[in-house]
């Protein structure tokens, strides 16, 4: 009960929505509570969205065969970038025999950005009912549900992931100081400005457009999600990276 009290106390005070951009927040949160409890959920595909260079094997091998056991795997789409693997046309074959519900996937060959190959992949799905997702992840059966439940006009959702902390083990923690995975409308996300492709490095983007959304009046809603999970790979953050907040 303490430790709950603190948490919430910390949300409310302390967390960096806060700090970052503005008290006002708590305004935007309470909206946000209010469009779930009121406004209706969306009510067609959501488009998987993933940004791609060089991670065929954790893509083919993890989180498609786990897109594919959800629950509702003919109410997912997958729209794929690839910005210039070395393998790009036999990706794409394997991935069309191996998924076999609604598909866009392209290329475009440019230095990877995780904010410009996300923008892509996003702006190429016709829906507006989005989520990105990391090739290395692994979702839970009941994504489609929980993603439906999460999501309304003025609220995004930003789910913690469970992240394995190292190779071949099963010990893993949640993931809270990253905001890489969300779902949302597309309108929203588009609101919001998209990702900021001033950054072209590792890192920060995902922060970036988790404010942004608050700052375009949209609640972006963080929670623990059993299941999706992160695998492990060797870290990608570069030396000498610096911390935001």
């Amino acid at each position: 009960m303490i430790k709950d009290i603190k948490q919430f106390a910390w949300f409310l005070i302390k967390s960096p929505q806060r700090k970052i951009v503005g008290y006002y927040t708590l305004l935007t949160d309470l909206k946000g509570l209010l469009h779930l409890c009121f406004s209706s959920n969306p009510n067609e595909k959501l488009w998987i969205c993933i940004g791609i260079y060089n991670r065929t094997e954790k893509l083919l091998n993890e989180l498609i065969p786990s897109l594919l056991k959800t629950s509702n795997p003919s109410k997912i789409a997958l729209s794929i970038v690839d910005c210039g693997s070395d393998d790009f046309e036999i990706l794409k074959s394997k991935i069309q025999k191996n998924w076999p519900h609604e598909l866009i996937i392209s290329q475009k060959v440019q230095p990877f950005s995780r904010a410009a190959i996300f923008n892509l992949a996003i702006k190429q799905a016709p829906g507006n009912f989005i989520m990105t997702m990391d090739a290395d992840m692994k979702v839970p059966e009941n994504l489609y549900s929980q993603a439906k439940k999460q999501v309304r006009k003025g609220r995004a959702w930003f789910p913690i992931c469970q992240w394995q902390m190292e190779e071949n083990k099963g010990d893993w923690r949640w993931f809270t100081e990253g905001t890489g995975i969300f779902a949302a409308l597309k309108s929203d996300f588009e609101k919001a400005g998209c990702y900021n492709e001033d950054f072209k490095e590792w890192g920060k983007e995902d922060w970036d457009l988790f404010f942004a959304f608050y700052r375009n009046g949209i609640s972006p809603a963080r929670n623990k999600q059993k299941g999706l999970y992160h695998t492990w790979h060797k870290s990608l953050k570069p030396e000498g990276f610096e911390k935001w907040f």
